[in-house]
């Protein structure tokens, strides 16, 4: 009895995205809801409205919270009566992330930083930059992966664990340790036949110590 009454109860919604893609928008026209509807229920009217080939999973929000429930349980949890008139937004779902692969690294990771894809001016035009991965240890080295998980470069300059890694630049990172010391590196992609060298000496650009 107690379904049957949710599915006949309604409330009165508006749906809007701010998403910049036009044929995801929809009408402003109001609409009469079930309350028992969650997410993939919404998201099915969605779909029908902007009338997609493929469904696209929607989330969606209610004065900036992301719905997690269905409206009933969110009318009940704010006080709120089925006559409250809700603006719904809308997003595309961000889906769960994909595992891809695991990197080995000779020592414990004490620091990580990554940096995606960047077309830089060069002098032959634009050069576009791969996305890499920085990686601090408690063996004071400083490693540069590729996305395949292949160190391209091993740089040597602090004595002791290294504690924060942050690229500024494809070519530029500061990197800290317990040695005292903050260091700005310049470091490029080696060559091929440079790869199996147990270690790389990158170039330091400024290294800081505190006073003793």
């Amino acid at each position: 009895m107690s379904s049957e009454k949710d599915n006949k109860q309604q409330v009165k919604v508006k749906f809007f995205t701010r998403d910049e893609d036009e044929s995801l928008h929809t009408s402003a026209t109001p609409f009469f809801v079930p309350v028992s509807l969650k997410r993939f229920g919404l998201s099915e009217i969605i779909n029908h409205l902007i009338e997609t080939d493929k469904p696209i999973p929607f989330d969606f929000l209610i004065d900036g919270t992301l719905l997690k429930t269905s409206i009933e349980d969110y009318l009940t949890e704010n006080g709120l009566s089925s006559e409250t008139f809700l603006n719904l937004e809308y997003t595309r779902a961000i889906l769960p992330p994909k595992y891809l692969s695991s990197f080995n690294n000779e020592d414990w990771v004490s620091a990580i930083d990554s940096i995606g894809s960047m077309s830089l001016p060069g002098p032959e035009g634009d050069i576009v930059t791969p996305p890499k991965i920085l990686t601090g240890s408690y063996d004071g080295i400083v490693r540069i992966y590729n996305s395949q998980g292949k160190v391209e470069t091993q740089l040597v300059g602090h004595s002791q664990p290294i504690k924060a890694v942050k690229f500024i630049s494809p070519t530029r990172f500061v990197t800290a340790g317990l040695d005292r010391s903050i260091r700005l590196w310049k470091a490029g992609t080696i060559s091929d036949e440079d790869l199996d060298k147990d270690t790389q000496n990158g170039k330091t650009s400024a290294c800081q110590h505190p006073n003793q």
